[in-house]
């Protein structure tokens, strides 16, 4: 199982003179479900295969409608 290390420096040269990062370990696809009417993650993976076939099960349970694939990576960059 793969994972995505995004990285981030934050530094504050004027005045001070540290600087430190946050790394982020990021799971590349999120199946979300609305469960009365709460958005919850139902399963993390790196796998889209795998993630497609959550999705198709966990559509069968909570309604098409309420299920959907979520691309993390896209999340973190858009923000």
């Amino acid at each position: 199982m793969f994972t995505t290390t995004i990285a981030f420096k934050f530094g504050y040269t004027s005045g001070c003179s540290y600087i430190y990062t946050v790394i982020i370990k990021v799971m590349l696809y999120t199946v979300k479900i609305v469960d009365e009417g709460v958005i919850e993650n139902d399963l993390h993976t790196d796998n889209y295969d795998e993630a497609i076939q959550h999705e198709s099960y966990a559509a069968n349970v909570y309604g098409k409608d309420n299920v959907w694939i979520c691309d993390n990576i896209q999340e973190v960059m858009c923000g």
